[in-house]
């Protein structure tokens, strides 16, 4: 899944910080009279003095439209002139687009999980040409232009909300049962969708130990963790590791961090993988402690559909972390601790569901669990009462640092408030108000402009779409995703077919979870060497050797001098086209430490796949990641090296090469032609200085702009 913010300020990049950084104005998910609010007002950035575009957060289909305003109405009686902060006429624009996106955010086995959810623009004052219902758009498509609110310029009103179905799938849970926050787990999270950050849960009597430990099974450890508690661990080239009571407020004055330990941790599982002794060893690979390293579990992201990684039953996790005891490595494997990412809205972190609204079609919050929560800063119990009796101090409570910070995981369940229909039964509230009962008119021109800004025709899929999530918090998880749709994939291999898509999507997806091809910034570097060897179909996965005359000689003056060549009629030469063979053997030599050897190695071992892995020892070092599931032979793909051609081969030995030979690191540097001729420099160093050099930061550049 791809998702940005609605506000970019180019139309080829999105904000790539952790958090988004856009202004907003009014309360979720309440406001005044503690009024059910559907999600944020946002405040459009500006550049050169305007203020930018309204674009779509991600691939999808528009619903349902309402034209915007010509213009602002001079007419103060006007019901769109509503003065809600003062005594003068202040204009809200009416436009409002409606898309409904339909996104993988995982897969079981292969089976995707695909979930449906709304996104919402209010108040445009104008729409984009084109823009109307069933027009598909893609992320970062021009919608409209911000509107005012309150004559307020450059806003929008801005949501996100999911029917009963659909939030149930992107929980992973019933969100009627959600969890306290300080419960106890009992189980390991879910596997369908996994990204973002790794957090374990570890109880009291946690195996724990001063010193480094030395080996990487369980022992008789005689220290343990005196109380139970959480850890979380984020990869960003380094890991941070941050410790949390059950509460979750932080343990340690700051999280602990591994410099470079995302960058070497195809290393570490080798490292670990390798002290074992040699029966533990037969019950392992160097993958199945990458994977732990990766996830805190084995989740069955190697070769097979159904099969897990190898690893010993009695592997340890150990890791250095913040403990209410100082520092401490802790065996995060250990029995009793369980697993989970931020695919799982962890309760502890604050995630809660609020569906327990008592008036399900009366616009007001009578969630008993949010009021709670909303006086929950309240010692004095007689203050307390008085305020869940008086809705205006409720709502002040939405003020307070520590409550908005927990309003923005909340995810409530109530009625669209732009849905005209029972307008009485939902709205008629407000006018028993003490405001609206001594001011004469008040409650008219209020109703007045309420129905003004409704719509009386709004999807049936819309209005059912009841889960509302805060818009801001949803893009900033949900762009951890990285699971890529197949409009996405469709538009960076141009010429790919829908068979071969679907053979290695899945593949794909899974593989890149795992290895971390997951930002845009990545995955465009990736895609861009793939683009290069293999084309825009993905479809030349052996190396050809089909060399011009020119680069033939240039390429293999070292081996035959400068006699000439005879050349034929298609520029390539007689010699080569006789002698592939020949030439693979002596450019693909010894001599360059890919592990050959013996006479043929260079032809045997050429390079296949989506990187075209290249020499005996690479073909070697492949097999070894998985050793034990492949130990009968059958991927054995240094004595059958055509195997690396085949579908899934042929993506997993990318995969596998970027990972292991250091690619990440330098995809991090950012998108500029030096940091693609870095990556460029561990693909195929020989291309550096040529015209095949820019061709790949070409590649590169185009996928960026399509994934970030």
């Amino acid at each position: 899944m791809l998702i940005s913010a609605p506000f970019l300020k180019s139309a080829t990049t999105q904000d790539t910080s952790d958090s988004i950084q856009l202004a907003s104005t009014g309360q979720y998910p309440v406001t005044s009279y503690l009024e059910w609010h559907n999600g944020l007002h946002l405040i459009a950035p500006q550049e050169n003095g305007l203020h930018v575009d309204v674009r779509a957060i991600a691939d999808g289909t528009v619903i349902y439209t309402a034209p915007a305003d010509p213009a602002p109405s001079e007419n103060q009686a006007h019901p769109q002139n509503y003065a809600a902060f003062g005594s003068g006429p202040e204009w809200t624009d009416k436009g409002f687009v409606v898309v409904e996106h339909k996104t993988e955010i995982g897969a079981d086995g292969n089976a995707p999980t695909e979930v449906v959810f709304y996104s919402v623009y209010a108040h445009l004052k104008e729409i984009a040409a084109g823009i109307a219902k069933d027009k598909k758009v893609f992320r970062k498509d021009i919608l409209g232009k911000p509107g005012q609110i309150y004559s307020q310029p450059g806003h929008i009103h801005f949501e996100i909300c999911l029917n009963n179905a659909n939030i149930e799938k992107l929980l992973g849970q019933d969100p009627n049962r959600w969890p306290a926050p300080d419960a106890e787990p009992t189980k390991d999270g879910r596997i369908d969708a996994v990204f973002g950050s790794t957090y374990v849960y570890l109880p009291a009597g946690t195996p724990v130990q001063t010193a480094t430990p030395t080996h990487h099974t369980r022992g008789a450890e005689t220290q343990t963790l005196s109380a139970p508690q959480w850890v979380q661990i984020t990869y960003a080239g380094k890991a941070t590791l941050t410790s949390y009571t059950m509460g979750g407020t932080p343990i340690g004055a700051t999280p602990r961090t591994d410099p470079d330990a995302e960058y070497d941790l195809y290393n570490e599982a080798n490292t670990r993988h390798n002290s074992l002794g040699t029966s533990d060893k037969a019950a392992s690979s160097p993958s199945g402690w990458y994977e732990l390293l990766r996830f805190g579990r084995n989740l069955g992201r190697g070769p097979g559909a159904t099969d897990k990684d190898p690893l010993p039953v009695n592997a340890a996790h150990w890791r250095k972390i913040n403990t209410p005891n100082g520092e401490k490595w802790a065996d995060l494997n250990a029995s009793g601790t369980f697993k989970f990412s931020d695919a799982d809205f962890p309760a502890f972190l604050g995630w809660t569901c609020y569906g327990d609204d008592t008036k399900a079609m009366d616009q007001r919050c009578d969630s008993p669990k949010l009021k709670a929560l909303l006086t929950s800063q309240i010692g004095d119990p007689l203050e307390k009462e008085a305020t869940l009796k008086d809705h205006a101090k409720l709502f002040r409570q939405t003020g307070l640092d520590s409550i908005k910070a927990k309003l923005r995981n909340a995810i409530c369940k109530f009625p669209t408030e732009f849905d005209q229909g029972n307008f009485q039964q939902r709205y008629g509230h407000i006018e028993k108000e003490e405001y609206f009962q001594t001011n004469t008119g008040a409650w008219t021109a209020l109703e007045d402009h309420i129905e003004a800004l409704t719509f009386a025709d709004l999807p049936a899929a819309y209005k059912e779409a009841q889960w509302h999530v805060h818009p801001l918090a949803f893009i900033e998880a949900m762009r951890q995703c990285g699971w890529l749709q197949k409009s996405v994939l469709k538009r960076i291999f141009t010429t790919i077919t829908d068979s071969q898509l679907e053979t290695t999507r899945s593949e794909l997806n899974k593989f890149s979870c795992k290895h971390f091809l997951n930002t845009g910034l990545r995955q465009a570097h990736f895609f861009g060497q793939v683009l290069k060897e293999t084309g825009p179909s993905m479809g030349a996965i052996t190396e050809s050797l089909n060399y011009s005359e020119a680069a033939l000689r240039s390429t293999f003056r070292f081996y035959y001098g400068s006699r000439p060549v005879e050349a034929n009629q298609d520029g390539r030469t007689a010699f080569h086209a006789a002698n592939q063979e020949t030439i693979a053997n002596k450019v693909y030599a010894g001599r360059i430490g890919n592990g050959n050897f013996a006479s043929g190695d260079g032809w045997l071992y050429r390079g296949r796949g989506m990187k075209q892995v290249t020499g005996r020892g690479n073909y070697r070092d492949f097999k070894k990641q998985y050793q034990n599931y492949w130990a009968t032979g059958l991927q054995d793909f240094e004595g059958h090296p055509d195997l690396l051609v085949q579908a899934p081969y042929a993506l997993r030995s990318a995969v596998w090469f970027w990972v292991s030979k250091g690619c990440m690191k330098m995809a991090d540097g950012g998108m500029r032609d030096r940091d693609v001729d870095a990556v460029t420099g561990i693909v195929n160093h020989g291309e550096l200085g040529t015209p095949k050099a820019i061709v790949r930061r070409n590649f590169a550049q185009a996928a960026y702009e399509t994934l970030e």
